[in-house]
């Protein structure tokens, strides 16, 4: 898939306290179209900057996650606005030093403190990191994290690799596990 923003992935789900998220993700991969393929250069030096990721996300209903999306869309022709914006600013001080990061790892997430401002697995180019893994994130939802969450995968990218971006495709596999608990504490899988 040629976009660089895609959402939502999957249904929506309304979970409430307690609700359980799981994603599993399978054969990701960056890729470029044949005649795009730099021929003194590996792919790898080629995906430098490119930070794919999978962000989970409260909205109020259906039509606050069109918008947010639709203004996120401006991405793909001006690169500059990132769904994981949050993390990336929260970690490096607004500098976005962790897009730079080739040493983080996916098992790298840490606890997740709270769902306030997502939920965020990020992924790194195949050829270093993924074959064979298959990263996955979990998350219980707390009191007052109830709400209708959308998945959104997106390629942010630093300054240097924004260029590059029109050329890359992604590919992935997606295995969703979105449950609630009844007053019984009996699994319930109605969105």
């Amino acid at each position: 898939d040629k976009r660089t923003i895609i959402g939502p992935v999957g249904t929506p789900f309304g979970f409430l306290a307690q609700g359980h998220y799981e994603l599993t993700v399978s054969d990701f991969e960056l890729t470029l179209p044949k005649k795009f393929k730099p021929k003194a250069d590996n792919d790898g030096a080629f995906f430098a900057g490119m930070n794919p990721g999978f962000l989970l996300h409260r909205f109020k209903n259906d039509a606050a996650y069109t918008k947010y999306l639709n203004a996120m869309q401006l991405y793909e022709t001006n690169a500059t606005s990132c769904t994981f914006n949050y993390f990336l600013d929260r970690d490096t001080g607004g500098k976005h030093e962790i897009l730079n990061d080739d040493t983080m790892a996916f098992d790298e997430v840490g606890e997740i403190e709270s769902a306030e401002n997502g939920v965020l697995i990020m992924m790194r180019p195949r050829n270093t990191k993924w074959k064979p893994n298959k990263p996955k994130i979990e998350y219980d939802f707390k009191t007052g994290e109830a709400g209708l969450y959308f998945l959104t995968y997106q390629i942010c990218a630093t300054d240097e690799a924004k260029d590059k971006l029109k050329h890359v495709r992604s590919s992935f596999e997606l295995d969703f596990h979105f449950m609630n608990t009844d007053a019984s504490g009996y699994p319930t899988y109605l969105p």
